[in-house]
C-alpha cells in the first residue's frame, strides 16, 4: 500500500495546493445489527478515494479507478492485506473501555492513520490515533426535545435524521451543527419534539446515523429507557427512597406532636389541680 499512497499523492499534487494529507481509517462496528463488523477507508485531502468492508468494495474517484484498471493485481494485494489487518487490529483494541452509558450494540472504534505532506518545505507528519464513536439519546427534561448525538466519529460528512415507520421526518426536527472534537474526531446532533408524540407511537421513530462512504447506518429507537438525563425520569414525581424518608420524617414529627401535647395536658392537669387545691371551697368560706 506505500507504493499506492506515494501515488496518489503525485497524482492529487497536480491539481490541489501545496499542502496535502492522507487518511487511512479502519473501523470494528461489533454488534451493530446489518451493519459491517470491519470497514477500511481513504480519505485523500478531504475526499472520500474509497472504502472497503467483507462486502463492499466502493471506489470514489475517477483517477484512482484509473490506476486500479492499470495496477489491477497489486490493488487486489493490497485491499487484502487492509482487510486482513482485521485480525490485528480486534487484538490491538481488545482491551478498550468503552463508554459505561453507551447503548448496547452501538460500540464503535476507530484507527485514524494520517500522513500531512508540505510541498513547500517537504516536510511530512504522521500519527495513529484512536477514537470511540458512539449514538446515544439525551433529553434535559421531559418537556425538553429528545437529542440523538453522534460523537468520536471520522471523516466529518457522517448524516444523521429522524425516522418515522422507516420514513425519514422533518416535522419537528431540528439538526445540529456539525463540530469538531479536541481528538481530531467530530460530533452532530439532531432533535426531535417527542412531547408531541403519544407515549404509545414513541417505537415507531427511529434516530439514523450514516458515516460517510459506509453503506450501511447505525440505527437508535426512539426508547424512555434509553434516553440519559441529569433530571429523574418522572419529574415532580416522588422515588420510593424520599416517600420513605418523609414518611419517616413524618411519624418522628407525629410522635413529638403527641409528646408535646401529653407533656402540656399533664402540665395543665397539675396546675389545675393544684389551683383548686389551694382555693377555699364555699363550705369552708362560711364558717
Amino acid at each position: 500500500m506505500i507504493k499506492v499512497i506515494a501515488l496518489l499523492l503525485l497524482l492529487q499534487n497536480a491539481a490541489s495546493g501545496e499542502k496535502y494529507y492522507l487518511e487511512f481509517d479502519r473501523f470494528l462496528y461489533p454488534g451493530v445489527p446489518n451493519f459491517p463488523e470491519y470497514g477500511v477507508m481513504m480519505v485523500l485531502d478531504g475526499f472520500l478515494a474509497f472504502y472497503h468492508d467483507e462486502k463492499v468494495n466502493h471506489i470514489n474517484q475517477d483517477w484512482l479507478k484509473q490506476y486500479v484498471k492499470e495496477h489491477t493485481e497489486e490493488w487486489q494485494s493490497d485491499v487484502g492485506a487492509c482487510l486482513a489487518y482485521n485480525f490485528i487490529f480486534k487484538d490491538q483494541t481488545k482491551n478498550f473501555n468503552t463508554q459505561s452509558n453507551q447503548s448496547e450494540g452501538n460500540e464503535i472504534i476507530q484507527q485514524i492513520i494520517r500522513c500531512d505532506w508540505d510541498e513547500e518545505t517537504d516536510n511530512t507528519n504522521g500519527h495513529v490515533k484512536f477514537v470511540l464513536p458512539s449514538v446515544f439519546l439525551l433529553q434535559k427534561s421531559p418537556s425538553s426535545p429528545v437529542t440523538c448525538h453522534a460523537t468520536g466519529f471520522f471523516p466529518d460528512k457522517g448524516i444523521m435524521f429522524w425516522r418515522k415507520d422507516g420514513e425519514e421526518i422533518h416535522e419537528g426536527v431540528e439538526h445540529g451543527d456539525l463540530l469538531p472534537n479536541d481528538d481530531g474526531s467530530f460530533q452532530m446532533s439532531v432533535y426531535l419534539e417527542a412531547l408531541k408524540i403519544p407515549p404509545e407511537d414513541w417505537g415507531r421513530y427511529e434516530c439514523v446515523f450514516q458515516l460517510s462512504g459506509v453503506q450501511n447506518y447505525v440505527v437508535t429507537k426512539l426508547d424512555q429507557d434509553s434516553i440519559r438525563s441529569n433530571n429523574p425520569k418522572k419529574e415532580g414525581l416522588l422515588t420510593t427512597t424520599s416517600i420513605a424518608v418523609i414518611a419517616t420524617m413524618g411519624c418522628v414529627i407525629v410522635i413529638i406532636i403527641v409528646a408535646l401535647s401529653s407533656t402540656a395536658f399533664k402540665k395543665r392537669n397539675v396546675t389545675h389541680s393544684i389551683e383548686r387545691s389551694s382555693t377555699p371551697s364555699s363550705e369552708t368560706a362560711s364558717l
